[in-house]
């Protein structure tokens, strides 16, 4: 398996809406097996504030 790579402006772009000061629903989509889930889990590592991670 190959770890979590190349995907600092996703991060970024995660970072920014955590820390703003409103509330926000971040959807993200795309093809499957791309690495949505593991973008979403590897944001969380280490974050306090309320978060969910759902999948449907």
């Amino acid at each position: 398996m190959v770890g979590f790579i190349n995907r600092t402006s996703e991060i970024r772009i995660l970072e920014d809406i955590y820390n703003s000061n409103s509330s926000s629903l971040v959807v993200i989509h795309g093809r499957r097996r791309v690495g949505k889930t593991e973008l979403s889990r590897e944001f969380i590592k280490g974050k306090t504030k309320g978060q969910g991670l759902s999948g449907l």
